[in-house]
């Protein structure tokens, strides 16, 4: 009996292990469309793009577009015609691949017609698989989270560290409850429950601001982030296991789940051992240890996510962000 249990327990521990993978070799397609699309092998990336579209039900909004683009720049109306759909079924308000200089090209394809007439009931139908509950219990927090924040940014300058703080500490906390309970029982909560911003709908709010900024910061859902974000920038007890089931199934990015581990342990005596994966400046180890980190989970190497942050500020400083293809 005993034998027959730990047969079953294997079993179960090898399913789980292959399930727990399905999302970091999602990380890693996009890696291998990165390094395609920066040596403008734009078929190969297509190639890839049709495996991820096989494989997985829910892709992120931002690699909805970034396929999207790829496809346009490859003149491939067939596929292009795929990722629009997929882009409005994602929440993509149809105003932002209007105005992206690439994207837009599917304007002008007759196999996309019938996706763009059709963009209400795909909108309906991306409206419909949000939490909305949720999603007003995220918001709620995050709102809550921001008027703390704003007392110590830009409170009385002499209460900001003192009274202010304090405060701000003690509402991370309380914050930090409230997520992990969330987290614990329905997972973390973000594109993929709760969607993307709510009113991203609103070209001319965001117009503006998307075209200094670009679409990587916009095509994502971060208020749960930047509220762990908050209650780590205080050295805590890390909640690594946890978040990570998030990521093997899809509800929490990689590259999130990355940076959050390194505010864990940005104070930590074990910071060495058991984690950081590099994704802010200030972190000193050595690279090849950070790699192989990086690499565990999907990441590509630090150095290629160095020079990808570089080329994002060349092209905000050269006012190109719409014009290139999203890079990771």
């Amino acid at each position: 009996m005993k034998r027959i249990f730990g047969l079953f327990a294997i079993v179960i521990f090898c399913i789980g292990q292959s399930r727990a993978q399905d999302y970091i070799k999602y990380q890693r397609c996009f890696n291998r469309i990165d390094k395609e699309v920066n040596n403008k092998n734009f078929r190969e990336a297509c190639q890839i793009l049709d495996t991820v579209d096989r494989q997985y039900e829910f892709v992120f909004a931002k690699h909805c577009m970034m396929a999207l683009q790829i496809c346009c720049q490859n003149n491939d109306s067939t596929r292009a015609s795929i990722w629009l759909k997929r882009s409005f079924r994602q929440g993509i308000p149809s105003w932002i691949i209007r105005q992206d200089y690439i994207a837009s090209r599917c304007l002008n394809y007759k196999n996309t017609l019938d996706v763009w007439n059709d963009y209400d009931s795909l909108r309906a139908v991306y409206k419909s698989s949000i939490d909305t509950a949720l999603a007003n219990r995220i918001r709620h927090l995050m709102s809550r989270d921001m008027r703390y924040t704003r007392k110590v940014n830009d409170g009385f300058f002499l209460l900001r560290y003192t009274l202010y703080g304090i405060q701000w500490i003690h509402n991370n906390s309380v914050i930090h409850r409230e997520l992990k309970s969330i987290i614990e029982e329905r997972g973390f909560p973000g594109e993929r429950q709760i969607g993307l911003l709510n009113n991203l709908d609103d070209s001319v709010k965001w117009m503006p601001i998307i075209s200094q900024d670009g679409l990587n910061n916009y095509l994502i859902e971060g208020k749960a982030f930047f509220m762990l974000l908050h209650y780590f920038s205080t050295p805590r007890n890390h909640i690594n296991p946890l978040l990570f089931k998030s990521v093997i199934n899809g509800n929490l990015p990689v590259e999130n789940y990355a940076r959050i581990s390194d505010y864990q342990y940005l104070n930590s005596k074990h910071r060495k051992r058991d984690s950081c994966y590099y994704t802010h400046s200030s972190a000193t180890e050595e690279i090849d240890i950070v790699d192989k980190r990086r690499f565990k989970i999907g990441l590509f190497a630090y150095a290629q996510q160095k020079q990808n942050n570089e080329l994002y500020w060349a092209r905000k400083r050269a006012g190109t962000l719409l014009k290139e293809i999203i890079y990771e």
